[in-house]
């Protein structure tokens, strides 16, 4: 791939001026963060979203990175049945940042792809001085350990070494056309269901619904503008529903029988998670066994989502609900596969059946890669959040994951280099045209969501490697 210099300082100034336009330091001053936008995000740090911020920030910031994921282990629970726990947002500034979907707390109750030790390592990688790279990595080390035993502790079902995602916003797949079939609307929860918002809240599902938009009205907040979709109604329920019962997983799955998914992409940035601990364990010298520890935790995790999550009939991975009577249901395939390889999940003949379905295109590959969702669903809305739209974060993560993918096939390789190449120059395309936004439209490269969204500034990272600067 080349560009020329000024384009690519061009495209470096962007990225960085929208990811420090949002920085914010904390109110004990010790740390700083960056909201995703200040329009719509204002003053709540994102697990994912940081995670992604601080690799961004690495090549020019190194200090502001660090501080970004040394803020976001800032709200990890320490106390309680989920100890350990890292919330999927936190709300830094009293009330500023709270929302009245997590009834004003200062944090949320459900969590985000774990992606803090993979973003560790590789800020690591540019820490020069030994002894600050060591002091960096063990703070680190010890919340996110904690992080993982939280997992095997609270989200797994059985002897599987797969996690569970209780709610769609988990994913980071928030509105995905995955999560159509097995999200009841409004009206369509369980009567156990309908029960624990009596006998807890005294108050129906519809009645508990008028007052959340009445609270987001009187807040004058973009989100009540979202009631409209009796979609997003349902997610603000299970949401609730996961706060009523203290996020159990036997209560949601077992009693319930509630949004319960084995995620391909969450298990494959997982995988990716517990080895960057064994390469973290082994920079800190640790004992053998321990680093041995976590690589058998990743690889057992690889081996899993080979082997429950591919669909041989279909030739990709799909996301799985699980059913308390133990039955599965295979969810509609999407982009989330391709993040296997950021896992390094895939074997070799899943890999290569991989590469040709995202250069298929009539399903992935359009005049920019890779829509979310492919283009031959009968529910692809490329303009439509997260309905088949181009997200910078899962382009980083299957690019990612593409650079690092090692073959001794041939056939193989060269698509790996095709798709890598591919992708790289679609997303600095993007950029480069449209600007700074949350995600874009792949058929027209219409920038879409929040202008000047944070994450989109990983860019950096592709732009970096790619053209070796």
């Amino acid at each position: 791939m080349r560009i020329s210099n000024i384009k690519y300082q061009l495209l470096k100034k962007i990225s960085l001026d929208s990811i420090l336009g949002n920085r914010v330091v904390t109110p004990c001053q010790q740390f700083t963060y960056h909201q995703p936008s200040a329009k719509a995000y204002h003053n709540r740090q994102w697990l994912w979203d940081s995670c992604f911020q601080a690799i961004a920030c690495r090549y020019d910031h190194l200090e502001i990175s660090k501080s970004e994921l040394l803020a976001l282990i800032q709200h990890q629970v320490t106390t309680g049945a989920n100890h350990g726990m890292i919330p999927h947002m936190r709300f830094w500034h009293e009330s500023l940042g709270r929302t009245t979907a997590f009834d004003y707390d200062d944090r949320s109750w459900i969590t985000n792809p774990p992606l803090i030790a993979s973003a560790a390592l590789l800020i690591a990688e540019k820490i020069i001085n030994p002894k600050e790279r060591q002091e960096f990595l063990e703070v680190i080390y010890q919340s996110i350990a904690l992080m993982h035993d939280w997992f095997d502790r609270c989200r797994r079902i059985g002897s599987s070494p797969l996690v569970v995602n209780i709610h769609p916003w988990e994913t980071g797949r928030d509105a995905s056309i995955a999560w159509d079939e097995i999200l009841p609307l409004p009206n369509e929860f369980s009567p156990q269901i309908k029960a624990i918002f009596l006998e807890k809240l005294n108050l129906s599902i519809s009645e508990f619904l008028k007052m959340q938009l009445a609270l987001y009205r009187e807040e004058k907040q973009d989100l009540a503008f979202d009631f409209k979709d009796q979609r997003h109604q349902s997610r603000c329920v299970l949401n609730k529903l996961i706060n009523l019962v203290n996020g159990d997983l036997k209560i949601l799955n077992q009693e319930l029988d509630s949004f319960c998914v084995y995620a391909i992409d969450y298990n494959s940035i997982r995988v990716k998670d517990l080895e960057s601990m064994g390469q973290i364990a082994k920079i800190l010298n640790f004992k053998k066994s321990i680093i041995d520890h976590w690589l058998a935790r990743a690889e057992l995790s690889r081996i899993a989502i080979r082997e429950v999550l591919w669909n041989s009939k279909t030739g990709t991975f799909h996301d799985l609900q699980i059913f308390k009577s133990g039955e599965v249901k295979i969810l509609p395939e999407s982009a989330a596969a391709f993040v296997s390889f950021f896992g390094n999940v895939p074997s070799e003949e899943q890999s290569e059946k991989l590469c040709q379905r995202m250069l298929d295109a009539s399903k992935y590959n359009r005049n920019y890669l890779i829509p979310s969702e492919p283009a031959d669903s009968i529910s692809y809305l490329p303009n439509v959040y997260w309905r088949g739209n181009v997200w910078p974060s899962v382009q980083w993560l299957i690019w990612h994951g593409l650079v690092s993918y090692k073959s001794n096939n041939l056939v193989t390789q060269d698509l790996v280099k095709l798709l890598r190449v591919k992708i790289a120059t679609s997303l600095i395309k993007l950029v480069a045209e449209q600007g700074i936004y949350e995600y874009y439209n792949p058929e027209t490269g219409a920038g879409l969501g929040e202008k000047d969204q944070s994450w989109t500034a990983v860019i950096l990272d592709i732009l970096n490697l790619e053209l070796g600067t």
